[in-house]
């Protein structure tokens, strides 16, 4: 069943993959507040740093040498940025947030818990958060897992292949 859907990845990879070399190839004399390519600027620090910022206690940690296509480095910062904002959004006083990237020979894997200090109350989302990652995952090959793995501890875990045309 997935066979049928490996030319749509590829063309969807290929069409990620454009939509970055037209950003380099951009006019900087045009306006930038509508950027043509993915914000690929951005790094993991720079989203725990806005987090600290917001006086959440934020460990991240790195393992592996970083590398993946554009599209998977895009997938990787996205997914680590909904699950930073979902942590801080929905966890109601967190006390840590653990944000945790490995890069292996194939895969990047993506995991963000929080620890809360009280008791979570229910969640006031709709849902589509989740989907939505979902669904940039499947885009790019990748799987997504969300729930909680302990007493009050919530895990997002995303695993996401370095190079999405072999997916």
């Amino acid at each position: 069943m997935s066979e049928p859907l490996r030319p749509v990845v590829r063309s969807r990879s290929a069409l990620d993959e454009m939509r970055v070399m037209l950003g380099v190839l951009r006019d900087d004399q045009h306006d930038d507040t509508l950027p043509l390519a993915p914000d690929l600027e951005s790094s993991l620090s720079d989203l725990v740093d806005t987090a600290r910022e917001a006086h959440f206690h934020v460990t991240l940690s790195i393992s592996g040498e970083p590398a993946g296509s554009s599209a998977a480095r895009l997938a990787t910062l996205r997914i680590a940025r909904e699950g930073l904002t979902n942590a801080m959004r929905y966890s109601h006083h967190s006390a840590r947030i653990f944000l945790a990237v490995t890069y292996t020979d194939n895969a990047i894997e993506v995991s963000i818990e929080n620890n809360p200090a009280s008791v979570l109350e229910p969640s006031q989302g709709a849902g589509y958060g989740l989907k939505g990652l979902e669904e940039r995952l499947a885009f790019v090959g990748g799987t997504l897992t969300a729930g909680f793995v302990a007493d009050s501890v919530w895990r997002l875990h995303a695993l996401i292949p370095k190079d999405p045309t072999s997916a």
